[in-house]
């Protein structure tokens, strides 16, 4: 019986050999098939010591690759992968500004094991980043700042109506993509749209899409749009967010100003329990005041309450 065993953590196959009734490491591997062949390469030899020694590094996958890449007058334009071994232009490689290099292992092979590990380390990842989270909020607010400047920058957004509109047009774009593949859906209703999210028939969260901007096409499983039920479910969410716009005036002397910055703090130093940051200029935008945008002494004429909020 060989002694290779699986690393989650590390996804990686891990071969061990037993000497004087101790487990010797002999090295990790990517499948389990090298792995195997050198425990029984190991075994084989006469003096298995001797062999770790002289095999180990050169037999790890991560040892023994040596970057191949194809320079130009001093500029990279193709590379290696380090996973398919397949010579590809420097565009299909992620950039590590940190590093002041390129990632070893092109986009496509790099998203494709990012998903299998996730999937089989799904419970350790989500742990290990709400972890995070908590304990570094200020890294966090300024990595989302950073991710929504650039954002900007790149759709050439500069005022609020501008980023309002871009978003807007980012869900009409989506619900075009939803509509002409309904024919594969069927029904918009719960089940459905799940159903087409984990098949990978969309790649986004079609359920909340369609039943919060654009209730007209979503069918509830046990009442259509106009009957009874489909009245009191949306009774039920107008209630809900009626509650959550009450609590945030009730909050407003320590949180400020309804900008981005002081609600994202206002949520991470537990002020407000929600993400006030997604509901607040969806559904209220008349009371998300900008920063940059408001000025000092003017009066600005308090909204009424509750309008159009369907």
């Amino acid at each position: 019986m060989s002694l290779v065993r699986y690393d989650v953590t590390h996804d990686r196959f891990l071969a061990k050999i037993r000497i004087d009734k101790k487990d010797v490491h002999i090295g990790s591997y990517f499948n389990r098939e090298d792995a195997e062949a050198a425990y029984a390469a190991c075994k084989a030899s006469p003096d298995p010591i001797k062999w770790i020694r002289e095999n180990r590094t050169s037999r790890r996958p991560g040892r023994s690759w040596r970057v191949q890449e194809t320079v130009v007058d001093g500029v990279t334009v193709s590379k290696v992968c380090f996973r398919c071994r397949i010579d590809k232009p420097i565009a299909e490689f992620l950039f590590l500004r940190a590093a002041g290099r390129y990632e070893s292992s092109c986009k496509s092979c790099l998203s494709l094991y990012r998903s299998e590990y996730y999937k089989k380390n799904k419970e350790y990842v989500d742990w290990s980043t709400d972890k995070w989270r908590a304990g570094n909020p200020e890294k966090v607010l300024r990595k989302q700042k950073t991710y929504l400047q650039r954002r900007r920058e790149r759709l050439g957004i500069k005022t609020r109506e501008e980023a309002l509109e871009a978003r807007r047009a980012e869900m009409r774009k989506k619900m075009d993509y939803l509509l002409s593949i309904k024919d594969q859906i069927g029904e918009f209703s719960w089940t459905n749209l799940r159903k087409a999210e984990e098949t990978g028939l969309v790649n986004f969260c079609a359920t909340k899409l369609v039943r919060l901007h654009f209730p007209e096409y979503y069918v509830f499983v046990r009442g259509h749009p106009g009957t009874e039920t489909e009245k009191a479910r949306m009774e039920r969410s107008n209630q809900k967010r009626r509650a959550k716009l009450d609590l945030l005036l009730s909050k407003k002397d320590q949180i400020g100003e309804f900008n981005w910055l002081n609600l994202r703090k206002a949520y991470h130093s537990g002020i407000i329990p929600f993400e006030a940051t997604n509901f607040l200029p969806l559904h209220f935008p008349e009371y998300y005041v900008y920063m940059r945008k408001k000025r000092r002494g003017d009066k600005i004429k308090r909204p009424a309450l509750f309008v159009d909020i369907q």
